[in-house]
């Protein structure tokens, strides 16, 4: 099958700028870095994507020798904070013109994605930006389409434009 074959128009799809670190060691992304996971690697996701909520940290302190324990998450210098968001995004990757063998595009998701810091996108939320790191976690051959899992850690605050 071919990329002409799907009804499929890249719904869903999410948006990657990979990310260098600047002069002055501070990590940069540029518009014209741009890579969409349906124009560029031909990606369908089997579901549609989220970026899953960060989760708070708390901090409880236990009274030795008792069942008591208080929670001074609010105390704490700087109030509560978060941890990262980290979760995974699973496609489609059928055969196409530019794809006909499955290791051509597994070559190019590996040596594009993993481990790099980028800023993301849901394009169907196109006024939040996200950065942090990509990887490939799972690519699975099949006959006429292999599906690829693509983990994401991503820093707990977001963005509202690119170069935020």
């Amino acid at each position: 099958m071919y990329k002409q074959d799907y009804d499929y128009e890249g719904e869903h799809s999410i948006s990657f700028w990979k990310m260098s670190l600047n002069s002055s060691g501070k990590w940069i992304a540029s518009s014209s870095g741009l890579t969409n996971s349906w124009d560029y690697f031909n990606l369908i996701p089997l579901n549609r994507p989220y970026i899953v909520l960060p989760t708070p940290n708390y901090s409880m302190v236990q009274i030795p020798g008792t069942n008591v324990r208080y929670d001074i998450t609010e105390y704490i210098p700087g109030g509560k904070t978060y941890g990262n968001r980290s979760g995974s995004w699973t496609f489609a990757a059928p055969t196409t013109e530019d794809y006909k063998k499955w290791t051509e595009r597994y070559e190019e998701l590996k040596d594009y994605f993993n481990g790099s810091r980028f800023v993301v996108r849901l394009n169907d939320d196109p006024t939040t930006y996200y950065e942090g790191r990509v990887t490939v976690a799972n690519y699975e051959p099949g006959a006429s389409y292999s599906t690829v899992t693509i983990n994401y850690d991503l820093d707990p605050n977001t963005r509202n434009t690119l170069n935020s």
